[in-house]
């Protein structure tokens, strides 16, 4: 699950993937020094004890300003297989997300709320232009073709095609299928003769997807 730390519904839905035994990724609007809302700061230090991160593209030491939290938007639905709208009130920071989802080639779902109340007005206004209507997590894993399972969720190989992986994602996973074997991040970077940064964002989005898997620090099929 990959939100943003802010209360509410992201706090939520990190909350929920912890209670689930799951992981999750926090999209911060600040360095990874600090800890936005500060309320927040025992659920990021929970996030990273079950295995899951924080994220930022700023600086240490960067301060968050209004036009971030919209900026970083665009990282919590790259990161993911698609969004899912909670609430949306008209120009909510949510639309600006599904926009970003739709530009990312990511699917749009959104929860249906009461008629007329303006914190679905956005809402419902992805809805009329062709958004996925959902009401459980169960018509999510249908939408995504995600055959769930009491320990994990993933995404079988020959339906990587489905994520519309990118030039480094789809060399990445070349190496792995080719190695026959588990790699680490050095040895990735140096069959392909890219950065290990870059080896890693490939991997995180390979892992998110439930292509590849990883143990001991070593990635494979």
């Amino acid at each position: 699950i990959v939100s943003g730390l802010a209360l509410g519904i992201d706090e939520s839905a990190h909350w929920g993937a912890i209670e689930a035994s799951g992981k999750t990724i926090a999209v911060l609007a600040l360095g990874l020094d600090q800890v936005y809302p500060r309320q927040n700061i025992h659920l990021a230090r929970k996030i990273l004890e079950l295995g899951g991160c924080l994220v930022s593209e700023y600086p240490i030491g960067s301060n968050s300003f209004p036009n971030r939290f919209i900026e970083r938007n665009r990282i919590i639905s790259g990161l993911g297989l698609g969004i899912v709208v909670i609430e949306a009130p008209e120009d909510s920071g949510a639309l600006a997300t599904a926009r970003f989802a739709l530009e990312q080639n990511r699917e749009v779902f959104v929860m249906p709320g009461f008629s007329g109340h303006y914190n679905y007005v956005g809402s419902h206004k992805l809805l009329r232009e062709g958004a996925r209507l959902v009401t459980s997590a169960e018509d999510i894993l249908e939408d995504l073709n995600l055959k769930e399972d009491s320990e994990n969720i993933s995404l079988p190989l020959e339906n990587a095609k489905n994520l519309n992986l990118d030039e480094g994602q789809s060399r990445v996973l070349t190496v792995l299928r080719s190695a026959g074997k588990s790699l680490e991040v050095d040895e990735i970077s140096q069959l392909l003769k890219i950065e290990p940064s870059s080896a890693s964002r490939s991997l995180s989005f390979l892992l998110l997807g439930g292509i590849i898997k990883e143990g001991g620090g070593k990635y494979y099929l």
